[in-house]
């Protein structure tokens, strides 16, 4: 039989198999831990739970009563105490301890105020630990009994004796142990607990000894006399160490600490410090050692004025002459021989937060509910922080009224290129401050669509095994995307790997059929993924012009006659986009190792004993785009 000249398509006579020789390199797989801002020491973030009811006040909020663990012997510096307690506009409770008792009875030993809940029962709470207090000093069930009997108090499972405390408005907690394993700290409204247990080697530190926060952003520190001031070497080491810290420590609001050094000094058992002062409304009582002290006590009083011209708010100083108290061989003085009562605890409630971006392009309208349980009339500020995201500029944009009930909104501009981050914070006339979000779990105003496309395979595609490798891509800049993750299905189960931001990953897959998924994870805490179904063979049969993807420059076709010719190949011939024809006589492979990226043809043809010409082409698609 004589066979026409005529090309016929290879499928119905000869089949091309086509080998993948490169080389395989796995990228490996990686966890992804996110960016944390966290300072140097023990810190832990918890939030504030939604609808919790308890909440830790600052030491500088406002003060309804001061109570007093008042030792009779010393009656000039408790009647000064007791006066400017009043000048500051609040009460005084006196618990009496007699004279000639335990020295360490004069102590409440407070960090600050007790916690007073608003939910219609009067409940305190203070941060000590109420199984095992040092004796001679109040326990909190004591004091509230005398106090308020009936009340009740929570505990907030710290283990440790008082005065170790220190927090501010936005729920951070300094304290000079380890609290990372302080039981529900978020149920008493503390967002952050830094523990800074680890500066230095001191035994026993307590914070209040040390350090004064007197608002978010303003702290009083030890400063070190020349000649050591007495100071053991461990609290020099302690010192230096805290001053480091909070030199490079942030607050929730992103703002640095304003640090004023006040001189501290020891004289055998007495530390003579200025930081163990108290806050009462706006008025800072400090203590004043009086002769031969009385430069120090000078020296001290300028400083604190010096810190006040930092502070957010508008306070006055008065001293409280401790001098008499000297004699009784005791340090900490006006601090920890008082505890504040805070006037209310509810921080304002910031909630139903809208952000339009629709209105007017590159511009926001955020609309926001603020609520407060002393009233209206007690909330004087609700600010917007945004920034573009990356940046460390923090801007800032006032709420204004638009309608009952409390709704108030903010318009910023934005350049829409980029995305915005943002917190709002609100702070009432008592100086409670309530957040939605902060520095560490800010929103966004806008952020770009996630995105993510798998390139190879190509979804009902046929490839080659084992080792396949799956790539994909995204539109996202780098800077957007946290990690990715491929997950490879089992029926209804998914097992994923996380890659970082790699590329690609490869899977040792035997013949059969697959279904991958690839998910982006962006830094805005959003996601999404692309799904391909794929099959694996040992073969891949070409099907005219149809593509075939190769990742390398190298690739090896092989071919077979697969038993339906009549006659014997001659010879066969191969050529590479269109060029010069290789004879290679009667082999059935051949390596083509300079392809080129992007399309390129290969073309195999057969010359049977007839004359007869066979061909048949395959379209390659080389490189990752």
């Amino acid at each position: 039989m004589t066979r026409s000249k005529t090309i016929k398509p290879l499928a119905s006579v000869m089949v091309i198999v086509m080998i993948i020789s490169f080389t395989l390199v796995s990228l490996g797989t990686g966890n992804v831990s996110a960016s944390e801002d966290v300072q140097s020491g023990n810190e832990t973030d918890s939030m504030l739970l939604s609808g919790n009811n308890i909440r830790t006040p600052a030491e500088w909020e406002r003060v309804d009563t001061v109570l007093i663990a008042r030792h009779d012997d010393y009656e000039d510096y408790y009647d000064s105490l007791q006066d400017s307690i009043q000048d500051a506009g609040a009460n005084y409770h006196n618990f009496h301890r007699g004279t000639g008792v335990n020295e360490a009875s004069m102590y409440i030993r407070d960090y600050g105020p007790i916690t007073i809940m608003n939910n219609g029962v009067r409940e305190y709470n203070d941060l000590i630990g109420l199984n095992d207090p040092f004796e001679g000093y109040y326990p909190v069930q004591d004091i509230v009994d005398e106090f308020d009997s009936g009340a009740t108090v929570n505990d907030a499972g710290l283990g440790t004796d008082g005065g170790d405390f220190m927090i501010d408005s936005g729920g951070i907690l300094y304290s000079g142990r380890d609290v990372s394993d302080s039981l529900n700290l978020d149920a008493y409204g503390i967002h952050t607990a830094r523990g800074l247990e680890n500066l230095g080697e001191t035994p026993h530190v307590h914070i209040d000894m040390y350090a004064k926060l007197i608002d978010e952003n303003t702290v009083i520190l030890p400063e070190i006399p020349a000649d050591g001031g007495g100071l053991t070497q461990d609290e020099i080491t302690f010192i230096n160490e805290l001053y480091d810290y909070f030199d490079n420590a942030v607050a929730r609001n992103r703002e640095g600490y304003d640090i004023t050094e006040i001189e501290i000094w020891r004289d055998g058992h007495i530390l003579y410090n200025y930081a163990n002062s108290l806050i009462v409304n706006n008025l800072i009582l400090i203590p004043k050692f009086g002769t031969p002290y009385n430069d120090n006590d000078t020296t001290a009083y300028n400083k604190y004025e010096d810190a006040i011209g930092k502070s957010r708010y508008d306070y006055s100083i008065i001293t409280v002459d401790v001098s008499d108290l000297i004699g009784a061989s005791r340090d900490g003085f006006v601090h920890c021989t008082t505890m504040q009562i805070a006037k209310e605890n509810a921080a304002p409630v910031i909630s139903d937060v809208e952000v339009d971006l629709d209105t007017s392009p590159g511009e926001a309208i955020i609309t926001a509910k603020f609520e407060n349980v002393q009233g209206e009339d007690s909330e004087t500020s609700r600010t917007l922080f945004y920034r573009k995201y990356g940046s460390n500029t923090l801007e800032t944009e006032e709420f204004d009224y638009i309608s009952s009930p409390n709704i108030y909104k903010a318009v910023i501009d934005l350049d829409t290129e980029y995305p915005y981050e943002y917190f709002i914070r609100a702070e009432d006339s008592y100086k409670a401050v309530g957040y939605y979000g902060d520095t560490w779990t800010p929103y966004f105003l806008n952020t770009p669509t996630p995105h993510v496309e798998i390139t190879y395979p190509s979804d009902g595609q046929t490839v080659p095994g084992k080792d396949v490798t799956v790539t994909w891509g995204s539109e996202l800049l780098t800077d957007y995307i946290d990690h990715y993750m491929i997950a490879r299905s089992f029926g209804f189960i998914w097992s994923g790997t996380t890659v970082g931001k790699n590329t690609s990953h490869t899977y040792e897959l035997d013949p059969g059929e697959y279904t991958i998924r690839v998910y982006v994870y962006t830094v805005f805490e959003e996601s999404t993924y692309d799904e391909v179904t794929f099959t694996v063979s040992d073969q891949i049969h070409s099907d005219g012009d149809d593509a075939i993807w190769i990742p390398e420059n190298t690739v090896t076709i092989l071919w077979d006659l697969d038993g339906r010719y009549d006659n014997e190949a001659v010879y066969f011939e191969v050529n590479l986009n269109r060029g010069d024809w290789l004879n290679i006589g009667t082999d059935t492979r051949h390596t083509f190792d300079e392809l080129e990226d992007g399309k390129n043809t290969v073309t195999v043809r057969m010359k049977d004993v007839n004359g007869t010409i066979w061909q048949e082409s395959l379209v390659l698609l080389v490189g990752k785009g």
